[in-house]
């Protein structure tokens, strides 16, 4: 395996995984989650796609396509982080050009 030089790299840490959109999302998942399901899922952010699935053919172009797309969150359950429902929020953060 190769070993990234430090030196020649600087990283800054994010003050947020999430955007404030994404937040205020994230809150209202988990209070739901705990009031109506107990404790029985966790909320998992920005999760790869690749992360999620496998492929089920030799078909690389579109595992090439996904393979640097993520959801904004992957609910799975508790108690051993089975994917149950993915989730990606339209807001404008997502719609405009970079």
């Amino acid at each position: 395996m190769n070993r990234l030089n430090t030196a020649d790299v600087h990283f800054t840490k994010v003050q947020s995984l999430c955007t404030d959109h994404e937040k205020q999302l994230y809150d209202v998942l988990s209070k739901n989650l705990d009031t109506y399901y107990h404790d029985q899922f966790v909320i998992c952010p920005k999760v790869r796609i690749v992360d999620m699935v496998t492929q089920t053919d030799e078909n690389k172009s579109i595992w090439n396509r996904v393979t640097s797309r993520h959801v904004d969150f992957l609910l799975c359950k508790k108690h051993d982080l089975q994917p149950v429902l993915a989730i990606e929020l339209q807001d404008p953060y997502h719609t405009t050009k970079k």
